[in-house]
């Protein structure tokens, strides 16, 4: 009870000021926090090639979607083929094959269950980081 009345009281709390900095940037006026974000935005934009001042039609938009599901469907597969030298292990999960990886990477984003008993070595939150980042970027 104590996570959900924090997760509300955040939602509220932040809600306001967070939904005024969106309206404001969206409408393109200047705000406070651009130099702090400028810090990290223009380091970034500069490395991956980004003129931040020229839009994306549909083919750079939908080419920057597959880019980034493909980035992070690495990564998953990463974290579950190298889980036993990873921190924070602590069932000592083996580290999967690349088989099993590519299988629970690519089965994440569908909402089927479809583990293999005696098969599913990720512990809790290993498992669930890497296919939540899935789930969430094909949104």
């Amino acid at each position: 009870m104590i996570e959900f009345l924090t997760v509300f009281a955040l939602a509220i709390v932040l809600g306001w000021p967070l939904g005024h900095y969106l309206a404001a940037v969206m409408r393109g006026t200047p705000m406070r926090g651009d130099r702090l974000f400028g810090l990290v935005e223009r380091p970034l934009y500069r490395l991956l090639g980004v003129n931040p001042g020229q839009g994306m039609d549909w083919k750079a938009y939908a080419g920057a979607f597959l880019l980034s599901n493909l980035v992070l469907a690495v990564l998953a597969m990463a974290v579950f083929m190298t889980q036993a030298w990873l921190p924070l292990n602590p069932d000592h999960a083996p580290n999967m094959r690349w088989d099993l990886a590519l299988h629970t990477t690519v089965s994440s984003p569908t909402p089927t269950s479809s583990t293999t008993p005696g098969r599913h070595s990720c512990p809790g939150w290993r498992r669930r980081a890497p296919s939540s980042a899935c789930k969430w970027s094909r949104r």
